[in-house]
């Protein structure tokens, strides 16, 4: 029985470590550490997905693939891809790629294409077009009414890191991507400065809260995300708080 005890103390303790380890990496100082004197305002940017805030489950890529041509039209092409861990495949295996082409002067997104694939169990297609001027979107043969400054989660993100950010700033935005439209609000909340051999890094700390634009209660979610203070204002941690747990998603990568 002792020995039981002594294995099971054991066994928690490594449990400890292991989740402060995971913690520890995605601390805003380490990863300020881990980046410094690097290429920030690169195009593309890979991040590792965590739930609960410690357990590595799926990476990600999120990329600004520069103008494009839609419709006739010269558009921005943002793309984010994401697929599940390979241990973790075992138990969920998906993948993701979504692509927003997006209006240079408003940001706003004309179009929404997104694939996810689960092998063997599920694949879902899914393209969006925004008509900002009539206030609608449409997807096959369902039209649905949207704010004028409707964006998706990718177009979303792009659009907060184009703003000038300046501590107590709020900046809003409608999200909508085939359900009910969601309104984000954002507050630039502060900055600081990490002081690393001679010189000072800084960032800024943006708190945003995701909710129904009709006031419903249901499906809020807040999140916080860390910017460096660069010309693109690169995201290098972000968490997000849902009704399943928190969601942290980390910079690992400046390709």
């Amino acid at each position: 029985m002792r020995i039981m005890k002594i294995v099971f103390v054991t066994l928690l303790i490594i449990l400890a470590l292991l989740i402060l380890r995971e913690i520890i990496k995605d601390s805003p100082s380490l990863l300020i550490k881990n980046f410094n004197n690097k290429n920030l305002d690169s195009k593309s940017l890979s991040m590792k997905i965590k739930f609960l805030g410690i357990l590595p489950a799926a990476t990600a890529k999120i990329e600004d693939l520069g103008t494009d041509r839609l419709d006739r039209k010269s558009v921005l092409h943002f793309r984010a891809t994401a697929k599940t861990m390979d241990y973790f495949s075992k138990i969920f295996n998906a993948q993701m790629q979504a692509d927003s082409f997006v209006d240079s002067k408003t940001l706003c997104p004309l179009k929404f294409i997104q694939q996810v694939k689960t092998p063997g169990t599920y694949n879902y297609n899914r393209e969006l077009v925004y008509d900002h001027k009539q206030k609608i979107m449409n997807t096959g043969d369902v039209q649905r009414v949207i704010f004028e400054d409707t964006r998706d989660p990718i177009s979303a993100i792009f659009y907060l890191r184009s703003q000038e950010f300046q501590v107590g700033k709020e900046i809003q935005t409608h999200i909508n991507t085939n359900q009910k439209n969601y309104i984000m609000i954002a507050k630039v909340s502060d900055y600081k400065e990490l002081v690393l051999g001679n010189g000072k890094v800084g960032y800024w700390i943006v708190t945003a809260e995701v909710k129904r634009a009709d006031k419903s209660p249901r499906h809020k979610s807040r999140l916080t995300i860390w910017f460096f203070n660069n010309k693109d204002k690169t995201p290098f941690l972000i968490k997000i708080v849902t009704a399943g747990g928190l969601v942290t998603v980390s910079l690992t990568g400046l390709d």
